[in-house]
């Protein structure tokens, strides 16, 4: 096998799949050598032209797992969208044509307790939520998934549940597969709000408990909403380190979340290497029983392992008085692993009493840092920053200044102005490179990272047909549709 290895190794990314399949037909050693490759990963956006794909490819999966074995890396973003009326008639032929793979899958990936007749029901009126579980269910090496995930849903809660908790439920027994989700190492999930656009969070709760999945090393959470009762609960194994290999967290936090929720998490987390945080909807008034030092106190427990820090909308709304009484300096000069860090001016300002201007910010710094890059934070505008940092423009350009600055430095602006001319000047005398972007072009603590973005670009404006729709299917059935 290793001749072929060789040979697919001159291949580029991205092939298109049907040669692997043309491939696998010249002889059974061409057969074992690419049909790993040719089912290796699976995309699914939910458009009508492929609906009838999530049905095949949960065919396969149950009639033969040897090929579900090969599949590591899963994108069903956007699988659950509305494609419009004629996708209930294709739902209702779908589950008539797959009605024995159906209710075989049913039993094998434990949904059973949620009635089968119900679950059939639940797919004739095209939602998808429940042939969406089946599928993950039946990955036993499933290695990377990017999934919307929708406010409620019992059918991927519960496989998620059974994942971690082993229960003994009745739901449990009936499995005859191994849990989901024990070799999944990448998780990137966003809420899918498509119905109301209601901007709904996706909640991490003991229903939902994504975090105590055992061998994550990274993962994204958009619009996240952390419930702080998760880490009371008691049957979850070791619970201290619910997450051993953990090491790569991206959130989005909802505007809804508790600080309480995000700084247990902090707490419960070994070895943090890159962290991406995005406070951007959280309220200024949501910090005043913390206060910002509250995040620098559980942030420290890694500044021996950090090496990227994205911190965004941590700065206190500048229309009101900062609510951080005590007096703090960023502990970032101890992070001695950190290369790249994102932040605002005044969050890495803090509450500082120990520097003297115009040097606090640059006093702050990590030594060696390869690349900061400086948020707007409402400061860079020039007109509100000498009111909160003493001598703004000086500050800036004392980073450039220092025996070790960084060798690159992003500014989220579009333009030079009085504020950034001094740190202009000090960059080119150091030869530091000085990039000027766009607030959208920056990670901005993962909100506009691409996987954020592309969870959001099928999102679609809320469609009045398809709510007529559904009234139509919930008042007089599927074949309404028909006559």
């Amino acid at each position: 096998m290793e001749i072929f290895d060789l040979i697919f190794s001159h291949f580029q990314p991205g092939v298109d799949p049907t040669l692997w399949h043309q491939l696998s037909r010249v002889n059974h050693n061409w057969y074992k050598a690419a049909i790993p490759r040719l089912y290796h990963q699976f995309e699914y956006n939910g458009d009508y032209s492929q609906r009838k794909r999530l049905w095949l490819f949960l065919r396969t999966l149950i009639e033969a797992p040897r090929l579900a074995a090969f599949v590591q890396t899963v994108d069903l973003l956007h699988s659950l969208k509305f494609t419009g009326a004629r996708s209930y008639l294709l739902a209702a032929l779908m589950c008539e044509e797959h009605d024995s793979t159906i209710k075989h899958a049913i039993q094998v990936t434990g949904l059973s307790s949620l009635g089968p007749e119900d679950i059939l029901d639940t797919l004739r009126r095209d939602d998808r939520r429940p042939l969406v579980a089946m599928v993950l269910a039946c990955l036993p090496n499933l290695d990377t998934l990017y999934l919307n995930v929708s406010d409620s849903d019992p059918y991927l809660q519960l496989i998620i549940s059974q994942s971690v908790t082993f229960s003994d439920g009745s739901a449990s027994r009936q499995r005859f597969r191994a849990p989901a989700f024990q070799r999944l190492r990448r998780l990137f999930t966003a809420p899918d709000d498509q119905e109301d656009c209601r901007g709904d969070a996706l909640q991490i709760t003991k229903n939902q408990p994504l975090i105590y999945l055992p061998e994550l090393r990274e993962l994204v959470i958009i619009s996240a909403k952390i419930n702080p009762d998760i880490f009371a609960w008691t049957t979850i194994p070791n619970k201290t380190a619910m997450s051993l290999f953990l090491s790569n967290l991206t959130l989005v936090l909802h505007e809804s979340s508790d600080l309480k929720g995000f700084f247990l998490l902090l707490e419960s987390i070994p070895r943090l290497t890159s962290l991406s945080v995005c406070f951007k909807g959280i309220a200024s008034s949501a910090w005043v029983p913390w206060g910002r030092k509250a995040l620098w106190d559980r942030l420290q427990r890694f500044q021996y392992r950090l090496r990227q820090l994205d911190l965004s909308g941590i700065a206190f709304d500048r229309s009101q008085p900062q609510p951080d009484l005590t007096k703090y300096c960023p502990p970032l000069r101890q992070f001695t692993k950190l290369d790249s860090l994102n932040i605002e001016p005044l969050a890495l300002f803090g509450n500082c009493a120990r520097h003297n201007a115009p040097h606090q910010l640059a006093e702050h710094l990590p030594q060696a840092l390869g690349q900061l890059t400086i948020y707007d934070g409402g400061l860079l505008g020039g007109y509100m920053s000498h009111r909160f940092i003493p001598q703004f423009d000086e500050q800036l350009e004392s980073i450039a200044k220092t025996p070790h600055p960084p060798r690159e430095i992003t500014v989220e602006t579009r333009r030079i102005d009085d504020v950034l001319k001094m740190l202009d000047m000090a960059c080119r005398k150091r030869k530091i490179t000085l990039n000027l972007s766009g607030r959208r072009n920056l990670n901005n603590g993962g909100m506009f990272s691409a996987f954020a973005c592309s969870s959001r670009r099928h999102r679609r404006p809320f469609n009045p047909h398809m709510g007529g729709v559904l009234r139509d299917i919930a008042r007089t059935g599927v074949n309404s549709l028909t006559s």
